[in-house]
């Protein structure tokens, strides 16, 4: 007879990992699971078409639609998020602006359980103020379980919290697996991002906690592949954490670690993802994690990514690496991670490493490359270093990491050529 193991533990376990990652939503989910019809495509034609939507029924995008001058409400919500299919159809939804809290999801949806794909946002804004738990992103303040493929994104984020916490990211605040209290660990299966070209700004400045990132501000199990990321990132937390990366402020990736006997592969994946990143990070808080890629990993294993950072950091104590700013258990392969870090003051404490500013005893890392310049002592080193010449021929990238087929070679070189 088969054992039964339910993903409560698993999660009970992760709680006890993240620590400060309680202050999180809950990611079990205990309400009875509700479908949505994903064969029957509804046409949306208009912006009133749009505004309509059935958040358990599917749509197709057959028109470029500009939501200029006026105010947008996201759809769904944390009780009725979007479960069903978007179509975009390779059309654009241009100018959504947001200047409200609304629910605290903030978004062209609120929360969105279901799949999006082929679709344009162009030119986003979401710009406001609040006093409460908050999440913004110009997709969905939340994604839980929700698939995304193929989506395009260019948006500025501007969130001021007096007193709470902040999610943020161009494309959601925070994108995470669907868990129940049911499933069993063969029953789980992660969702994916994959292949999306975000841009833009995102600034945020918050009392307590901020997650922020070039994809989201934190990322919970969930697959990462294929995205490229041009993001400018300013964030200042008055009392608590910073969590900042280029692609995830804050990742987790272990649900399913000691359940080996039970499931084929307990990876993750984060892979094939491109960042540029510009960061201007003021803890004067506690601490800051801020690395060039993600801020925070936690058993992510990142293979064959790539990141050119040039960051600006002022506060307290930082935990910064070129690729990753904090490391527990995660594991790095063929990853290279260029970059830039000015300190504007002398902070209490600050630990800059080649590929990680903090890493544990079972870090792995393998075949990552860096290219770091930095006035003042490394603290950490774990990589390999790579010289500006080498980062100019695409024979490096060939014979070093194999990325023929992985990313566009010349666009790499003309980026270190400049």
């Amino acid at each position: 007879m088969k054992r039964i193991l339910t993903i409560t533990v698993a999660l009970l376990i992760s709680m006890t990992i993240l620590g400060c990652d309680a202050i999180s939503p809950q990611v079990t989910t205990t309400t009875e699971e509700t479908t949505a019809a994903t064969s029957d495509f509804n046409e949306i034609h208009d912006v009133d078409d749009l505004s309509a939507m059935e958040m358990n029924r599917s749509y197709v995008l057959m028109d470029d639609l500009d939501l200029s001058d006026m105010e947008w409400e996201p759809l769904g919500g944390f009780e009725e998020p979007f479960i069903g299919h978007f179509d975009g159809n390779g059309h654009t939804i241009s100018n959504l602006t947001i200047t409200t809290k609304n629910t605290d999801f903030n978004g062209l949806f609120a929360v969105m359980n279901g799949k999006v794909f082929d679709l344009t946002l162009e030119d986003a804004s979401i710009d406001y103020s609040t006093s409460f738990l908050t999440y913004a992103g110009a997709l969905a303040g939340k994604i839980e379980g929700g698939n995304v493929e193929n989506v395009d994104v260019s948006s500025d984020i501007d969130v001021s919290n007096a007193s709470s916490n902040t999610f943020a990211g161009l494309l959601a605040g925070i994108v995470q697996a669907h868990v129940t209290d049911t499933m069993t660990p063969d029953e789980f299966v992660p969702n994916h991002v994959t292949d999306t070209a975000l841009s833009g700004t995102i600034d945020v400045t918050s009392a307590n906690y901020v997650f922020v990132g070039g994809l989201a501000g934190k990322t919970y199990n969930t697959e990462l592949t294929g995205n490229t990321v041009d993001v400018s990132i300013a964030a200042l937390a008055n009392e608590h954490r910073i969590y900042a990366g280029g692609l995830s402020g804050h990742n987790y990736s272990g649900l399913l670690v000691g359940f080996e006997d039970f499931v084929d592969e307990t990876s993750i994946l984060i892979s094939e993802n491109t960042v540029i990143a510009y960061f201007d990070i003021r803890a004067q808080g506690t601490q800051a994690a801020v690395g060039g890629f993600i801020g925070y990993n936690d058993y992510g294993n990142l293979i064959d990514n790539h990141v050119d950072a040039d960051m600006t950091v002022s506060g307290n104590n930082f935990n910064i690496g070129s690729l990753v700013g904090e490391d527990f258990h995660g594991m790095f392969e063929r990853t290279l991670s260029t970059l830039t870090l000015t300190v504007s003051n002398q902070p209490d404490s600050i630990s800059v490493g080649d590929i990680c500013g903090f890493v544990t005893e079972d870090t792995d890392v393998s075949s990552a490359y860096y290219n770091l310049e930095y006035d003042d002592e490394i603290a950490l080193s774990n990589g390999e270093p790579i010289s500006n010449s080498e980062l100019q021929t695409e024979t490096f990238y060939r014979d070093t990491f194999g990325w023929d087929d992985v990313f566009d070679l010349t666009r790499l070189t003309g980026l270190y050529s400049e």
